[in-house]
């Protein structure tokens, strides 16, 4: 599990838990003031014995914080049991944060027996309050079949809730089901509503997905995924730089214009993004717009090889075991071609040369492959 400052993320796949410090106005203010800041600076176990007498003389804000201590996975004050039982005595109060945490850990059986209906239960409570992270967790259980039977349209209900509130992870799981058709008729236009929601708001992501969804869905828009792969926010994303070399290389784009494509594909790959140094590799390999040049694209299918890319390592089997711009090599050959099944390549395109080989150059495929694996990849050629 991974904590940060202000939010958890379940180690299973779907529960974002808040752990936001509760801050009211209830009494015990001037102990519950020492009991926040020492929370906030890290100091758990001051903030833990201040909390204690509080949360025992029933102060709602005292027990949902104190259960957050115990529920911290890089604390050495780590109790689930704990943790689970000052959630409950706030979630009785109605804390909204308590109930949704409660929730997901009787649907997970952390710190409790596992009992799926009161994991419901409880994240409903919490969704009722009109807690958006509750209902978006709402809308993935209905979504996901956790603890209720599927239902896209309960699930959808939830999220456009959550969203409505302008919680962002909302907007993609909105999005999402209209996209694929989940408890509605697929739309085009709430999707990109809904993408749009979250590029507004400035965040890089949802740019980023509203730039992928304009030129990837019927019907394509390219230019205007271009303005939005080009807002400042993405500037020095590789992603979004590698995504509009794609779009001027694509073969359905009345501007297509390969000069362009390879420029800014190029300048991802020089970031060190993997896919840009697969795709560069690619283009000199196979002459997309520029003359075929097997040293160029060795170079770049290397270094996307090192980054453990399958399919790199299958064009550097292909350029050794023909002679490519680099002298043939059936030993190298089999090295990339076992390295490429391994990482992911398909076994149709498998091409062994092994009965090619002598017994000692078999020995020496062994001993290469070690060597790659044992230098994380930097010696394998």
């Amino acid at each position: 599990m991974n904590w940060h400052v202000l939010n958890r993320f379940f180690k299973f796949p779907i529960l974002l838990l808040t752990s936001s410090l509760i801050i009211t106005n209830f009494s015990f203010a001037a102990p519950i003031d020492d009991a926040n800041q020492a929370y906030e600076i890290g100091n758990y176990k001051l903030a833990k014995d201040l909390y204690q007498p509080l949360a025992e003389a029933g102060d709602a804000e005292a027990q949902t914080n104190l259960a957050q201590i115990y529920n911290k996975d890089d604390s050495l004050l780590r109790d689930l049991p704990k943790a689970a039982y000052w959630f409950t005595k706030a979630a009785e109060q109605g804390v909204p944060l308590a109930q949704a945490n409660l929730a997901a850990m009787y649907l997970y059986g952390e710190g409790v027996e596992q009992d799926l209906w009161r994991a419901v239960d409880w994240m409903l409570k919490s969704a009722n309050q009109g807690y958006a992270l509750a209902q978006n967790n709402l809308g993935i259980m209905y979504r996901d079949a956790l603890g209720v039977n599927r239902n896209y349209e309960q699930a959808l209900k939830w999220f456009e809730l959550a969203a409505d509130q302008g919680y962002k992870p909302a907007f993609n799981n909105v999005a999402m089901m209209y996209r694929e058709g989940k408890g509605v008729s697929k739309n085009r236009y709430e999707v990109i509503r809904m993408y749009r929601k979250g590029a507004d708001l400035g965040d890089p992501e949802f740019m980023l997905k509203l730039a992928q969804f304009y030129f990837s869905v019927e019907p394509k828009d390219y230019k205007e995924a271009i303005v939005w792969l080009s807002k400042p926010e993405l500037e020095n994303n590789p992603v979004a730089i590698e995504n509009i070399g794609v779009i001027w290389g694509m073969p359905d784009n009345e501007e297509r214009d390969y000069a362009k494509s390879l420029e800014y594909i190029k300048k991802s790959a020089e970031m060190g993004h993997v896919n840009a140094q697969l795709n560069t590799g690619i283009i000199y390999y196979k002459g997309l717009g520029v003359p075929v040049n097997y040293q160029n694209a060795y170079d770049w299918f290397l270094k996307a090889a090192k980054q453990k890319e399958p399919i790199a390592q299958f064009y550097l089997k292909e350029i050794y075991s023909k002679g490519q711009g680099r002298k043939k090599d059936l030993v190298k050959a089999q090295v990339w071609e076992n390295l490429s099944f391994e990482n992911g390549v398909s076994a149709g395109l498998r091409d062994s040369f092994l009965h090619e080989l002598k017994p000692k150059q078999k020995e020496q495929v062994v001993q290469l492959i070690d060597q790659c694996k044992g230098t994380k990849f930097e010696k394998c050629d």
